[in-house]
């Protein structure tokens, strides 16, 4: 009544940590848990389902609180996108971008993904851009003053 296949590799070194899993899932129309699925998931049933999430771990780069990293995920149910995922600290900006269509129209939301970016320069400035809310921008710069002080300003 279901088949469910994980291909799934790993390599943790002193350098980095990564895992990449692929997942592939069939249901058939018949089964139970199909039955239930339809009746009981707001997001439906399906009779493919396939999963490929990835995530890498720099153990020597870090910034302000954390190593580097990057998740990717990837979900389609029926051949069609479900969700999509990126997070990314080893690029600047860092990099987050999620797309879900089902659970954005769900919920009401018009636009077709979340972007933010973070450009973070430790120590001196953190702008961040996001298109949620209409479109957000947060800045956030410190430097030295002449009285051997700190300047501070924040733009919202």
């Amino acid at each position: 009544m279901w088949t469910y296949d994980t291909k799934r590799t790993s390599s943790n070194t002193g350098d980095v940590f990564e895992v990449t899993l692929d997942t592939e899932m069939t249901l058939s129309e018949k089964s139970k848990v199909y039955k239930f699925l339809k009746a009981a998931y707001p997001y439906g049933a399906f009779n493919t389902r396939s999963n490929k999430i990835h995530i890498f771990v720099d153990k020597k780069n870090r910034n302000k609180f954390a190593p580097k990293f990057k998740v990717d995920v990837h979900l389609q149910k029926d051949g069609a996108k479900a969700v999509d995922l990126t997070v990314d600290t080893t690029v600047s900006p860092y990099v987050f971008k999620l797309t879900a269509p089902n659970f954005f129209t769900r919920w009401g939301i018009q636009q077709s993904s979340v972007d933010i970016t973070a450009d973070h320069q430790i120590g001196k400035s953190l702008v961040i851009d996001a298109n949620i809310l209409g479109g957000l921008h947060l800045e956030a710069k410190r430097g030295d003053n002449a009285k051997n002080g700190r300047d501070v300003s924040l733009l919202v």
